[in-house]
């Protein structure tokens, strides 16, 4: 449901209820979107989470599919879980990396394929994806003007890590 929206901005809403809307209390979420940002904000009021992609995860030369959790490379299957502010996992067939970031206090399930990632309780803050490389190997020719190289985008990274903190849900 679209909740506010203006020229450059608007704040969609899930809700289980309209009472809960309007208390912005438990079960719900909102997502300003506003124009120019790179980032993707979901702000949770007591639901769970759950981020999913068609792709599947990137396969490493061992065969397993992992994600980087605050710079340390954790499996994903399902299994095993994890915890972090910056969890980064790359797509296999788009050949892109996504940066999540999350609430430190957050545990996630990862599944690789078609890749998932659920938060093991119910929220109340925010979480925050952006894409941070469309050319991670160079695989995908189409969209890499380095290709079959990988593009560096190292410095991009940093900067969406920098201000990762603070965003605009609306302009005025």
């Amino acid at each position: 449901v679209v909740e506010a929206s203006d020229e450059l901005s608007v704040t969609l809403g899930w809700w289980q209820s309209d009472l809960a809307k309007e208390a912005h209390s438990s079960g719900g979420f909102r997502v300003p979107l506003v124009r120019g940002s790179p980032y993707i904000t979901a702000e949770y009021s007591g639901a769970t989470p759950l981020v999913q992609a068609q792709h599947a995860l990137r396969v490493d030369s061992g065969g397993s599919s992992k994600i980087v959790v605050d710079g340390k490379s954790h499996p994903c299957d399902g299994h095993h879980k994890v915890r972090g502010l910056i969890l980064s996992l790359d797509l296999q067939h788009s050949d892109t990396t996504w940066l999540l970031f999350s609430p430190s206090t957050v545990e996630w399930t990862c599944r690789p394929a078609p890749f998932s990632i659920t938060a093991t309780t119910p929220l109340h803050g925010s979480i925050r994806m952006a894409l941070a490389n469309n050319c991670t190997t160079g695989a995908e020719t189409w969209q890499c003007e380095g290709a079959p190289q990988g593009r560096d985008a190292s410095a991009y990274m940093a900067l969406l890590n920098k201000h990762a903190g603070s965003y605009p849900t609306r302009v005025v």
